[in-house]
């Protein structure tokens, strides 16, 4: 790891992330312990899309988005990308700068005081993926956000694949959209490895994103809903595929 490259970069994330926390976090708390979810996410909004904007250049970050007629004015819908790094949370609220996003996260990063603060006001849910009686908590809670109206984003996966081959998706991924009956947006990433997993250390990089049509798996039955995120899967990788020009691999 090269010190001077990825504290540099670290600190840079660390005082926006501040700078969120403290300038739109009291408003957000605030609104939701009144019951306006409305203007909680309009607040996490704004506050992400800043954060978005702002550190992208200071880290020598580009984007290139496709299918972005794609995106509904308003939530909610589960977010569905494949995983590929820890740039892959900045790439998303950089795509959806009109649409309040929080995540379902490994219960790992909570650890870090920021982070943990950060994530109370995106609505972002930690999951500790080896207990079983906490994963039925965490679905619960993430189903009744989405009914309220907040958007999340869960990466099927699981853990990241840091540019080398993927993981086939856990089915029991989208059940907060069968829960909630919300649609699901599939999501194609690509690049976001570069940033820091592929050297071990920060680099600028760019990134693609493809965003692609809705599945509304509210109105589907049973048989579908049970099969889905293999559509769901084909789907995000055959996006993979055309972003990166390579043909995507699977862990056995």
């Amino acid at each position: 790891m090269n010190p001077f490259t990825t504290g540099g970069a670290l600190i840079k994330a660390a005082a926006g992330i501040n700078h969120f926390n403290k300038h739109y976090g009291p408003g957000i708390r605030q609104a939701r312990a009144e019951g306006d979810f409305a203007k909680a996410r309009e607040l996490q909004v704004q506050g992400t899309s800043e954060f978005a904007r702002n550190i992208s250049p200071k880290l020598k970050i580009t984007y290139d988005i496709y299918g972005q007629e794609n995106i509904p004015e308003d939530g909610p819908v589960l977010i569905v990308p494949n995983h590929q790094g820890y740039a892959d949370i900045l790439l998303m609220y950089y795509v959806f700068q009109k649409m309040q996003t929080g995540f379902v996260a490994k219960q790992e990063l909570s650890r870090v005081k920021l982070i943990q603060d950060a994530a109370e006001f995106t609505g972002t849910i930690f999951l500790n993926r080896g207990d079983t009686r906490g994963a039925i908590d965490v679905l619960r809670d993430g189903a009744e956000r989405l009914k309220r109206g907040d958007s999340l984003v869960i990466f099927p996966e699981g853990t990241r694949s840091k540019g080398g081959p993927v993981r086939h998706f856990k089915a029991g991924s989208l059940k907060f959209a069968q829960k909630a009956k919300v649609p699901i947006l599939p999501v194609s990433i690509e690049g976001t490895y570069h940033t820091f997993e592929e050297y071990g250390s920060f680099h600028p990089a760019h990134y693609q994103c493809m965003i692609h049509p809705l599945v509304h798996i509210e109105e589907m039955d049973r048989r579908e809903q049970a099969t889905i995120h293999t559509q769901i899967e084909e789907t995000v990788f055959k996006g993979l595929e055309e972003l990166s020009g390579k043909k995507v691999d699977f862990v056995e």
